[in-house]
């Protein structure tokens, strides 16, 4: 779906699968996006959001379905935009899975989600 109008989330927005588009999307601090990521493939397994201009606030909730189990390097780019961007979700909620450390970072006027490998070294004090 892609529009050319103006999306104002200040309620709660849940997306499964497909691209949603707009010219300006503003999530508002009391606005929810809840995604869904059922494997690697963009528009098929996750869906993307896609804007000129992203405003962002309130919460971004990201879980798995259909039995996916995400693995070491997998990666998603869960929105783009072709302006600009003001703000940030707050809080984002990833579902955890064992062993996987979630990094989100925007890049290239997209925001990325990478499962990186969590590793926890304790040093050994010997006396």
């Amino acid at each position: 779906v892609y529009g050319n109008g103006v999306f104002n989330n200040a309620g709660t927005l849940n997306l499964t699968n497909g691209r949603f588009g707009t010219a300006t999307f503003t999530q508002s601090s009391g606005g929810i996006t809840n995604l869904t990521i059922g494997g690697t493939t963009a528009v098929t397994d996750y869906c993307q959001l896609k804007a000129t201009d992203f405003g962002l606030a309130g919460a971004l909730n990201v879980t798995f379905t259909g039995g996916y189990t995400p693995q070491v390097g997998h990666h998603f780019i869960l929105l783009s935009y072709t302006s600009a961007r003001t703000g940030d979700y707050s809080p984002v909620q990833v579902t955890p899975v064992a062993d996987i450390l979630w990094v989100r970072y925007y890049h290239g006027n997209a925001l990325h989600l990478w499962a990186a490998k969590y590793r926890l070294r304790i040093p050994l004090v010997m006396r």
